[in-house]
């Protein structure tokens, strides 16, 4: 027997923008499909011959061949592709985002391989089989839950064609009957699960870091989570050794020493967490990994014990800043606390991604500002991404079952669903047509916020922060808080001359060059000046932010002078670099900064004129703030003087105790090592 086992596509990085064919290579790869990785490795264990298609990597061939700008459907060009894979068995695994497009192509397969059973597992089936089975007569089986040890045996009786009466955690038909057989027990054992079959992949040659499944299951009950009704709550680790053994094993083969630990509550077993560590730190091996906690399931010592043992980022699930929404959707967190662990992190070096949810039924304008404040106090930790999503009613959640019979289709699409703002006229008939089997692309209905301003408040953080994240920063302590702000945005771009005729509130317009310019301009803005304390602080930093787009959208920087090139000739000229910007602004930019990352006070930075340079680096732009001697000194860099004669000038200035040529020479050296100037050959 033969199985081809199919993941789900997941990258939607490509219909976001153009990216770069090595990293659109790195992006696929780095999604490896653990689920059907897992079951290969279990299906080969037995004796059986698998075949692994990765829709990702079929996804970024379909952008690649430029099918997509030829208006070719993407199920139509996997359909090809798997139209020539000769098997018994299709194996679907299944999330909810791209389970439209994972029955599309069950169905032309049917049609292709009409002899090949065709199988579905994995989240989304399991939780709409019954619903699916009835629907589409093309799919013979769900596999629910956890498939390693029921998949096999499920095998084993389509080859013997037997009745599978009496497996659990199947849903099949009996000629013309459903039957949904009872769940399989937990396999408890995780550690006698095989390595993932990593050698049936191929990319991971291609990969920054490497997944690992860290365990399975949490012990929380979170209204709008389906990771527990999956697992059915039942929270398990591999041990220490089995973990770093596989690490070890991915590190000699493919030299990859990071990893990203799947689990979505690897801190709950405080101990086993610990062990880890200790188990890293005897391996003898220097390994990078990161992995998700909730924030009450992790404190200082054991971030800091993390952190000795390579841990580089933790994934925390916040969810809403609102306490009254946290126990309304029973997370219960304490958000003083998660506060603290965000920056607990931080001083630990430890990368943070912050994630919430807007959206939920019960939602006031109060709640949703709460949640906003919250991002806007996590901008001060330079090493944490802010996440904001919007909230999917996911099949069979407590949310969903109560609010379903109030569902609305808006095209306002949770970006929890990669592919909904992409849907093929096909997959929005299903949609339509099964509101059971596809929820999640619908919407709960909010009482007192309208959605469409949740979207735009989302793409208006998310991309202001991308782009301008010390600005959107300053906002929030100037503004009082960023919702205030955002308010302030809309009657500022749907009443202003300048731009009320390029705002359409869309995903496109927020991701474009013209609103990181008209954010710009809003915060200097008479509205903005309006709400603000000190509008010197965001005319200087919007000055900075201005010169660093312009010297974003150079190419590669030229080569920096060495100080030695400084002293060759006195003839030689020195010139700003092509790279640098000079500006004088209103206020104090390294103190602006330091108040802005410590949360100290505004109102002790001063309006007076202080000069900066910003540079464009290798990997970065820099702002460095100029010294009144330095500034003057670069003033004198205008290419039209020679080093003997720059010297001679700076000579004339009143520098106590310091003799006025070793200054200038040393300022000198100091510029052009720092790639503020460049030293051009003497004149002729």
């Amino acid at each position: 027997m033969k199985v081809c086992l199919i993941s789900p596509p997941t990258v939607s990085e490509f219909t976001e923008r153009i990216v770069a064919e090595s990293e659109a290579r790195r992006l696929t790869a780095q999604h490896a499909p653990m689920g059907i990785l897992s079951l290969g490795a279990v299906l080969e264990q037995a004796g059986i011959e698998v075949e692994l298609v990765d829709l990702n990597q079929l996804f970024y061939q379909y952008i690649a061949v430029g099918d997509r700008e030829k208006g070719r459907d993407f199920c139509a060009f996997a359909c090809a592709a798997l139209q020539k894979v000769s098997t018994d068995i299709f194996g679907f695994s299944t999330i909810c985002s791209t389970y439209p497009l994972t029955i599309r192509l069950a169905r032309a397969l049917r049609e292709t391989h009409p002899g090949t059973r065709i199988i579905l597992g994995g989240p989304q089936a399991s939780v709409v089989d019954v619903a699916t089975l009835r629907t589409f007569p093309f799919v013979d089986v769900v596999v629910r839950g956890e498939a390693e040890v029921t998949l096999p045996l499920l095998l084993d009786s389509i080859s013997r064609a037997s009745d599978p009466g009496l497996l659990g955690g199947i849903t099949y038909r009996r000629e013309n009957e459903i039957v949904r057989n009872p769940n399989a027990p937990v396999i408890e054992d995780l550690d006698a699960l095989p390595m993932p079959a990593f050698h049936l992949y191929g990319y991971l040659s291609d990969c920054v870091y490497a997944p690992i499944e860290a365990g399975r299951g949490c012990p929380f009950a979170c209204s709008f989570c389906s990771t527990n009704d999956f697992f059915r709550r039942r929270f398990r680790m591999k041990s220490p050794q089995v973990l770093v053994e596989q690490m070890k094993s991915i590190k000699r083969q493919y030299g990859i020493d990071t990893f990203d630990l799947i689990h979505d509550m690897f801190t709950v077993d405080r101990k086993k967490v610990l062990a880890f560590c200790d188990a890293v730190e005897n391996s003898g091996e220097e390994f990078r990994w990161s992995c998700s906690a909730r924030t009450d399931c992790v404190d200082d010592q054991m971030i800091a014990r993390m952190a000795e043992t390579g841990c580089n980022g933790i994934f925390f699930g916040i969810d809403s800043g609102s306490d009254r929404i946290q126990e309304i959707m029973q997370k219960g967190l304490n958000l003083q606390q998660a506060a603290a662990r965000i920056k607990s992190s931080c001083r630990h070096e430890i990368s943070s991604t912050v994630s919430l949810i807007a959206g939920f039924p019960e939602e006031t304008k109060d709640d949703l500002r709460s949640t906003i404040h919250f991002i806007g106090e996590a901008l001060r930790f330079a090493n944490a991404t802010v996440q904001l999503h919007l909230l999917a009613p996911l099949a069979e959640t407590p949310i969903t079952t109560r609010y379903f019979e109030q569902l609305v289709y808006d095209d306002i699409f949770s970006d929890i669903s990669f592919e909904a703002w992409e849907q093929h006229p096909e997959e929005r008939t299903l949609i339509l047509e099964h509101r059971e089997i596809f929820p999640n692309f619908y919407a709960v209905p909010t009482q007192w916020i309208d959605r469409e301003y949740i979207r735009e408040l989302r793409e208006f953080i998310l991309h202001g922060v991308v782009s301008h994240r010390w600005l959107m920063l300053l906002l929030h302590r100037e503004g009082g808080e960023l919702l205030r702000v955002f308010d302030t945005w809309l009657n500022w771009v749907r009443h202003g001359r300048d731009t009320s005729d390029r705002i359409d509130g869309s995903r496109t317009y927020y991701a474009s060059e013209t609103f990181s310019a008209d954010l710009l301009r809003f915060v200097q803005s008479p509205e903005m000046a309006s709400i603000c304390r000190h509008p010197h602080l965001l005319r200087a930093m919007a000055d900075v932010e201005k010169a660093q787009m312009s010297l974003k959208e150079r190419e590669t920087p030229r080569r920096r002078s060495k100080p030695s090139e400084i002293i060759e000739s006195m003839e030689s000229v020195p010139v700003l670099a092509g790279d640098a910007r000079v500006l004088l602004i209103n206020a104090d930019y390294k103190k602006l900064m330091r108040c802005l990352k410590r949360k100290e006070r505004l109102d002790q930075i001063p309006e007076v004129q202080m000069a900066i340079v910003v540079v464009r680096g290798k990997d970065e732009v820099r702002v460095i703030q100029l010294t009144p001697s330095a500034y003057e000194l670069m003033q004198l860099c205008n290419g039209s003087r020679t080093i003997k004669e720059i010297t001679g000038e700076f000579s004339a200035r009143d520098l106590p105790g310091v003799s006025p040529v070793k200054a200038s020479m040393y300022g000198l050296a100091s510029l052009a090592q720092e790639g503020l100037i460049d030293i051009r050959a003497a004149f002729n």
